[in-house]
Formats: C-alpha cells, structure tokens, sequence
C-alpha cells in the first residue's frame, strides 16, 4: 500500500504548484522579460516572476499554461531555470522582422526580431563599372514578409565617387517592389528581387542598407552594401603598384602625412581612366603631369586604361606630383571629362575599418574607473552584451589573454547537450542581463584609435552601484559579422600580495581605492593532481588584523597550483597562477617568467 501513495502525494503536490502558479499569473506584479526589446535568431526568451513559483531545482515546463504564452506559436522548450525563472528556448531560429507577442497572466509583452543578413547580395559589395541597375537580388536565410522587408530597405545614390557632402537621392518604398521567388528543392533559402521604378543611371555610387528591425535605431543596420555604376570617361586613380588612390572631379589632393611609399623605382606610378585610352603624345603628357622636385629620366607607356609614368628620383626624398586637365580621348572618341587640379606624395596606405579589444581579461577597481582598452577605426556602433558570472565558474577560468570569439548563427546548445568548449559554455549562458546597440567614440573616417569603452554604467545596472562582480562583456559589430568577441572582466577592491621567504609565504590583502589592509579576508590556494581534473584546496587562511595571513611550509605541495583566491563578502578576485603579477626584488620590479608560487 505505501508504494502507492508516494506518487499520489507528488501529484497532489504539482497540481497545487500549478494551481498557485496559474494564481500568481493572474495576481502577481508584472514579470521581467528578457530580452525587453528585440529578439535574434536564436534567443531564448526569459520571464523573472518576484516570487518562487516554480520546482525546485528548476527542470522541464511541459505546460506552462497562463504563465507563459507564445504568439504565434514557436517550436521549442519551456523550462525553469530557478523557481523565479521560466524560459523558452526556441528549437528553430525566429522569423526575421517578425512581432512575437508573450502573455503571462494579465501582463503582455511585444517583442521584435531582427532580420537576419543576406547569404548573398548581387550586385555584390565593392563592385564597379555597372551598367544601370535597376533591380537588386538577395538571397535570404530564411522567409520574411516583402512588404517588411520593403520597408527595412534603404537605398542611396550619390554621384561618383561618392563621398560624403555629395548631393544624395534617397529612394522610399514608392520607388522599390520586393517579390519572393520560391526557395529550389531541399534549400529553405528564399530569393528577393528588389526591383527599382527607375533604374539608377552610370556615374553613380550607391548604397544598399537593411535595417535591423521595426522600431530600431535609425543608423542600426544588419548589412550596407556599396557598389557603383560604370563613370563618365574621366581620371578615376592615381597611384603604384596595388595602391590607387582614388580621384574626384572636384580634385584629390593627398598630404604628405598620406605619402605612398614606392620600394623600387621600377616600380612606376600610374593615372588610370575610366576606359582604355587613344594615343597620348609626350607634349598632351607634360602638360598633364607635372613634379616636385624635379625627376630624371621621365618617359611614359600606355597600356589600356593606365598612364604608367616612370622615372628616377633620389631615395628617402618626398615628391609630389600634380595632376591638371588635358583634353586626351579614350578608344572610344570620347573626350576626358574636366577635373580640379589633383595630386599625391610618392607614399601612402588605405587603411580599413577594424576594431578588437587590446586584451582578453582584466580587473577594474570597484570604486574607480570601469574602463577596458579597445582599438580601431571607422565602426561607429557595436551590438554589446554583458553575462554576470560566478568568479569561480571553471567553465570560465583560467580565461585566455586573448578575446573569445563566439559564432551566434550557429545553433545554441539545447539543455541535456554536453558543453565541451567554452564557446559552448558561452552559448549556454542563455540571455544576457544586458544587450544594447551603443556608437563608440569613433567614426567612419577617423585614423587608427586607441580608447576606453566605459562599462561602469552596465555593473552598476545589472548588479547595483559600486558592486563588485565578474563579467563577460562581448561585442558584435553591426553588420554581416556573425561572431561575438568576450572578454572577462572583474570589478572588485582587493589587492593581493605575496612576499615568499624560505619557509613561508606572506598573503597580505589590502583595498584598491584606499590601500589599507583588510581584515577577515580568506585567502585560497587551490591545486591539481595529475589524476584528476579537480581542483582541490592546498592552502586557506584569514587575513589579520594587518592585512596578512601567513602559510608556513616545510614540504614542497604536490598539486600544481591552478588558482589563488580571495573573498571579502560578496567581493571575489580569483587570480591564475601561470599570469603573475611583476615580482621586486634588488630594490626593481621584474616581470615574472615562472608560474605565481612556483
């Protein structure tokens, strides 16, 4: 007889969870959803109620009922995570551009999913010398709405060769037509024609961008593509080797500091022209070129759209040359159009847009500035998440001094997956407690940059002012880039020393923003066998009243030392033996060569 009440007495007590927790939806204050705004492909989708709910231990959500509502409805999985948090983890990506409403009890929450970049654009990014486009074909992912899609896309022309302050024609969804065509056998990929009323004529560049979503920023894009139409008959660049510099027909006037460095004098230097040039006599050529300092030796050949000029000039020595109008013709008859006087010192490089964090990890004063170091130039915005951790989570410890890119397109692990990666681990943290588009204090046109991303607004909102903690902070840049790149960073106020004698070793921990001594620390010192992959603790102590615990040794510890540890309250710092601080000693700091405590 006992062996049958035992599941009767389980569901009677799940049918009373279910009972109190379809009360609470109807009852209860309104649930934290996360993400609040906007959804990507593979988001999981988080409710946080204000009370405990849910099993212990968390596990399968089989039927939330009133707790949790999709629509529409998604293939995936509702679980608890703790007995405050029910997620849902979708098993297919959400459809691009798309509304998902979320109900728990009486609270309704809309939310907006990205769109996705396109696989393929043609006309594809960079290319030139296009007869009139009047259509644009993208392959998609995935399905999307063409009336949505039509109003995510934004087209502008500016005359060649595009630059900023150019007067610009921006195209609406009255000029554009977007149709689907039916995706081939065995590919969910889906082809969209943007088809243009009018067709962008030669002479133009012009630029494609999708936005992100409904309701984004207005300069938040998931793609930009440039591309141009075939020019009028005009000096297009001027430049050596695989360097060309491009030219406008108001002029381009390159500085000293933008110098193209030529290696070798038979290396000549070229005009190139937007189609193969006619005769050119050395009389049409002086008057077209003309050098500072003077050249030796100058003669000229023309082979199909480029001016080679070669000449001898002394070395370490900058030259100009001046580039003036010359009525030449093309092969086709066609006279070259009128330009402003242009020019370019023998030396200079295209630099591209690029940005990345100068380190993989560090620590932050808790009660300082929350700094941490980037570089690069020309990306105005990222998409930037934040995950709080447990700063002694293995799965992120030791952590590389290099960044952790993550690929987000890729399918996220599903609960019962086994995490063998710390990618992986990445990818199982589910939603981040922040997710923000944010614009970096640099731009399109600004040089090589090195700056500080002030993070100490995102601590402060996920774990309160001036609270210490560990995070993973990562950064994806706008655009076709699918990869996350993380860093971990620590906030905290401990300081920690070790000055090693010959039979003991003297931890002494001390406050970052006042550098006084702490007392009541717990200073550990975890190592590894050979046998396992376990750390275990070789040494723990309390800090004194001066800051300083003591560790006598009169035998070497077998374990190889894998961490070393200190916690004051809910302030943790957990340091990795094998990146040690700089040793003192003969009265001069050192860097370490050997593991901390070796």
């Amino acid at each position: 007889m006992r062996e049958n009440r035992t599941p009767v007495r389980t569901i009677v007590f799940v049918g009373l969870l279910l009972i109190a927790a379809m009360g609470y939806a109807q009852e209860g204050s309104r649930p934290r959803i996360m993400p609040s705004e906007f959804v990507r492909s593979w988001d999981p989708i988080t409710l946080v109620f204000d009370r405990e709910i849910g099993p212990i231990g968390g596990g399968p959500a089989d039927n939330p009922g009133e707790l949790f509502r999709l629509q529409p409805q998604q293939a995936g999985e509702y679980r608890w995570v703790d007995q405050r948090t029910l997620q849902f983890l979708p098993a297919d990506p959400w459809p691009p551009l798309s509304t998902i409403s979320v109900v728990s009890g009486a609270h309704s929450y809309s939310l907006q999913t990205l769109m996705a970049p396109p696989v393929s654009v043609t006309p594809s990014n960079g290319a030139n010398n296009l007869n009139p486009v009047d259509r644009i074909v993208m392959t998609l992912p995935s399905w999307v709405s063409p009336d949505r899609l039509a109003s995510m896309i934004e087209i502008e022309t500016r005359p060649l060769p595009g630059l900023e302050g150019q007067s610009v024609i921006r195209l609406d969804q009255n000029d554009i037509s977007v149709r689907l065509q039916d995706p081939r056998e065995g590919s969910d990929r889906i082809t969209a024609v943007v088809q243009l009323a009018e067709a962008i004529g030669y002479g133009n560049e012009i630029t494609f961008a999708i936005r992100l979503a409904e309701g984004a920023a207005a300069d938040a894009h998931v793609a930009r593509y440039h591309f141009s139409t075939r020019p009028l008959f005009r000096l297009t660049a001027m430049g050596s080797g695989s360097t060309g510099l491009p030219v406008s027909a108001n002029g381009s006037l390159y500085m000293v500091d933008q110098a193209l460095s030529i290696l070798n004098q038979n290396n000549p230097l070229y005009l190139q022209f937007s189609e193969p040039l006619d005769h050119v006599t050395l009389e049409q050529v002086r008057r077209l070129v003309h050098f500072t300092p003077a050249v030796r030796n100058f003669s000229f050949e023309v082979t199909n759209n480029r001016l080679y000029l070669h000449l001898d000039a002394n070395t370490e020595t900058p030259y100009e040359i001046r580039v003036d109008h010359e009525p030449i013709l093309s092969t086709g008859g066609r006279v070259l159009a009128p330009f402003a006087r242009s020019g370019f010192s023998f030396y200079f490089q295209k630099l591209e847009p690029y940005l990345r964090w100068d380190r993989g990890q560090a620590v932050v004063e808790r009660y300082g500035p929350q700094v941490f170091p980037m570089e690069g130039r020309g990306i105005e915005q990222i998409d930037l998440r934040v995950y709080r951790i447990n700063p002694m989570d293995r799965d992120f410890f030791p952590f590389s001094n290099s960044t952790l890119s993550v690929n987000e397109e890729a399918r996220p692990p599903m609960p019962g997956d086994s995490i063998d990666t710390r990618e992986r681990a990445v990818r199982a943290l589910g939603s981040p407690d922040i997710s923000s588009i944010i614009t970096l204090p640099i731009g399109e046109s600004s040089p090589s940059t090195g700056f500080g991303l002030d993070l100490s607004g995102f601590f402060s909102e996920i774990s309160g002012e001036d609270a210490p903690g560990t995070y993973l902070v990562g950064y994806r840049a706008l655009g076709s880039d699918q990869s996350r790149h993380y860093v971990r960073i620590v906030v905290t106020d401990l300081g920690l020393s070790a000055v090693e004698e010959e039979h003991a070793i003297n931890f002494i921990v001390t406050s970052l923003s006042t550098g006084e001594p702490i007392r009541g620390a717990v200073v550990m010192v975890e190592g590894q066998d050979r046998a396992s992959t376990d750390y275990v603790t070789v040494v723990q102590g309390t800090t004194d009243s001066d800051g300083q615990f003591q560790y006598e040794h009169h035998t070497r510890i077998p374990e190889t030392i894998r961490r070393i540890s200190v916690a004051y309250g809910d302030d943790v710092l957990a340091l990795d033996p094998s990146n040690p601080p700089p040793a003192f000693g003969n009265n001069h700091w050192y860097g370490s060569t050997t593991r901390w405590l070796s």
